[in-house]
């Protein structure tokens, strides 16, 4: 895993965006043929798993390959998130758009019936984010690995009771 990690912090990639996700160290045991004497420990398996964090989509696939040619036999899979800052944009716009339906629907709905809207009693909101995850793969790379991301979806519902008169 060193030689991994060298290779990510030599291609430019900052130790902050390079985290362990996990560790562990199991016995592997004999198979002997001979059901009479006990299985004994030959060695052992080490996996070292971790997550590293890029901003730029452009350089995922230069990464991997970069990784892969240090050393790492698995790769657990690629997610497409977004930072907090644009999280938090587009759960803003999304929201106001929430709301301007509900406000819509509710001067429709109070249209038909032949009311007049006094005002929101109660606004309840809440997010949904998908993000794109690609499954588990360890073939060998091509030069270099293409990475498609995708669409990102942010969705904002709000559920708003209003007070007719």
């Amino acid at each position: 895993m060193t030689n991994v990690i060298n290779a990510l912090l030599s291609a430019g990639i900052s130790n902050d965006s390079i985290q362990t996700t996990s560790y562990s160290l199991n016995p592997v045991y004999s198979n002997p043929v001979n059901q009479s004497v006990p299985p004994s420990i030959i060695g052992y398996d080490a996996v070292n798993a971790i997550q590293v964090t890029l901003s730029g989509l452009g350089s995922v696939g230069k990464v991997l390959d970069q990784a892969i040619s240090a050393g790492a036999n698995q790769v657990q899979g690629i997610t497409f998130t977004l930072s907090s800052k644009a999280m938090a944009a587009l759960q803003k716009q999304a929201l106001q758009l929430a709301l301007q339906d509900a406000d819509t629907q509710a001067k429709a709905t109070a249209a038909t019936l032949g009311v007049t809207i006094v005002g929101p009693i109660s606004v309840t909101p809440g997010y949904v984010f998908q993000p794109i995850s690609y499954s588990r793969f360890s073939a060998a790379p091509q030069t270099p690995t293409p990475i498609q991301p995708g669409t990102l979806q942010v969705t904002a519902t709000v559920q708003v009771t209003y007070q007719f008169s």
